[in-house]
């Protein structure tokens, strides 16, 4: 297997300690690795941006943003040598 890795991620304890295994992973292939969130609320028509009444950092897009970035500091401090 010569492709990246992929690993979900959700934000909860047990999904970081995946990236962190799926960055461990990556590095003995010698390859990189994918980090993704999914959420279906889109497709139930709630909006992706912020609330005009609520704070200007809410919203989904928001949140998962903060979900990746979060697994992405995980994944480099476990792997750093590791293309995210």
């Amino acid at each position: 297997m010569n492709g990246p890795v992929v690993v979900g991620v959700d934000g909860s304890p047990s999904s970081l300690t995946a990236v962190e295994t799926a960055a461990r992973e990556a590095r003995l292939r010698g390859v990189g690795l994918h980090v993704v969130h999914v959420f279906i609320w889109p497709n139930m028509h709630v909006s992706l941006t912020p609330s005009p009444i609520g704070p200007p950092g809410g919203g989904l897009r928001n949140l998962a943003e903060r979900v990746l970035a979060e697994a992405v500091r995980h994944a480099r401090e476990a792997a750093p040598d590791v293309a995210v």
